[in-house]
């Protein structure tokens, strides 16, 4: 048993490669083959959740997340390249900004990197055909990811709720909730 996840994340079957993180070199036992991919609460874990951390309650950081376990993963390899712009944002403005400043700099960040973002895009919001509103996500990447950019002590339920709404009248399939808020970033992937 690793004592910095929960004993209900591990299950012996899954357990096929360790992954090592690139900061803080704490193997990661566990393979996305058996791990949901969809988050709807907070007790529920993703296969690539930030969050965890290790024996000290430190933030395992990692550079950029493994590219095998992400292109398993639907649009895995769009979300790895907004995890690794995120982190390169992060580290060069460091946390305690505001949330804006960092969707922004994640913008800039995707562009130069040759990643196709649309920022706050109007969504018609119906109900029985009849217009009731509108939403405006923060970012969509390459027409196929919401990321909502965060600067929040930790996500909630009311975070998750809120990305599976996006998710729901976008007619997308995945989400990115990115936390600029700790010194390390925290993500959470949503999908639907």
């Amino acid at each position: 048993m690793i004592p910095w996840l929960p004993a209900a994340t591990i299950d012996p079957s899954c357990i096929q490669k360790p992954m090592t993180s690139v900061k803080s070199m704490v193997p990661l036992p566990f393979s996305i083959s058996n791990l949901p991919t969809a988050v709807s609460t907070m007790d529920s874990i993703d296969s690539m959740d930030s969050d965890s951390s290790d024996s000290g309650g430190r933030p395992i950081a990692v550079e950029e997340p493994a590219g095998e376990l992400y292109t398993a993963l639907p649009h895995g390899e769009i979300t790895r390249q907004i995890i690794g712009a995120s982190i390169e944002v992060l580290n060069s403005l460091k946390p305690g900004l505001e949330e804006k400043i960092y969707e922004n700099a994640l913008i800039h960040e995707l562009t130069l990197r040759g990643v196709e973002t649309e920022n706050q895009k109007v969504f018609p919001v119906r109900y029985k055909d009849h217009p009731v509103g509108r939403l405006i996500p923060d970012l969509i990447v390459e027409g196929q990811v919401i990321v909502d950019t965060k600067v929040v002590t930790a996500f909630n339920e009311t975070h998750l709720a809120q990305m599976l709404g996006y998710l729901a009248i976008t007619g997308l399939k995945v989400g990115l909730l990115v936390n600029f808020h700790h010194s390390t970033l925290q993500w959470k992937r949503v999908q639907r």
